[in-house]
């Protein structure tokens, strides 16, 4: 499958190959191995908490904004928005097929074969011990999800009914990387159709060095995305620099 794996969203190993994180959980024996999980709640949520945290700071979200945030997995940027931040008009727009397949199911099968691996049994006191540290019980996805590209009027209109108005911003997080430069130019002009939304893009760019480069297909500094799209908005991920 080569590279398929790491840039085709609709694949379970898309979300997974990026994420890889050490939970701090070892197993029993000394010198077993740790544990580790993936495109995981208790990794990936808090990462998104940083990116609502960051992006309001930086290009200044207020809780009274429409916006659509697309690309965003299980919706857990907008989750955080909603239940961290107060915000009413926050929606998210995810197309993938294994996102929308498992989106109402919980992590715990994945959570106890993890613990199964690292040699901590079942029922034992490590597992009752450890598994509440890695698995709160929610489904994957506790807000909607909107199954739209965005790339014409009647999937804009669905994602709008959402709200029941017009979108004040349209937010990309880690897609442009993923299109070539003509897709990000055609989905560019699509969302700027939709009234008059800021459009603006979460990228990992070169300028700070991407978390595991080989995995996209399209990486640019701040400034190259900013010349290929100068009505867009750029915000590089780490530094939240905003171009």
């Amino acid at each position: 499958m080569g590279l398929e794996k790491h840039i085709n969203r609709n694949l379970w190993s898309f979300w997974h190959g990026v994420w890889e994180s050490d939970t701090g959980i070892r197993g029993p024996v000394p010198g077993q191995k740790q544990l580790d999980l993936n495109y995981h709640r208790v990794i990936v949520f808090p990462f998104e908490q940083s990116v609502a945290n960051n992006m309001i700071a930086a290009v200044g979200w207020t809780p009274d904004i429409n916006i659509a945030c697309l690309g965003v997995g299980f919706g857990w940027l907008v989750e955080s928005l909603i239940n961290d931040h107060g915000f009413i008009g926050a929606v998210a727009v995810e197309t993938s097929d294994w996102i929308h397949t498992v989106k109402g199911e919980t992590e715990e099968a994945d959570i106890n074969s993890a613990l199964l691996d690292v040699g901590i049994s079942f029922g034992s006191e490590q597992w009752f011990d450890d598994k509440p540290k890695i698995f709160d019980n929610k489904q994957r996805a506790t807000v909607d999800l909107i199954d739209e590209d965005m790339l014409d009027l009647t999937s804009r209109n669905t994602a709008r009914a959402m709200i029941h108005g017009l979108y004040d911003v349209i937010f990309t997080e880690f897609v442009m990387e993923y299109k070539t430069d003509a897709e990000a130019i055609a989905l560019s002009e699509e969302l700027h159709k939709e009234a008059t939304p800021i459009v603006q893009h979460l990228v990992q760019v070169t300028d700070t060095g991407p978390k595991n480069p080989d995995f996209f297909t399209n990486i640019k500094s701040l400034q190259e995305w900013k010349d290929l799209l100068p009505n867009d908005i750029f915000i590089a991920s780490g530094t939240y620099a905003v171009l």
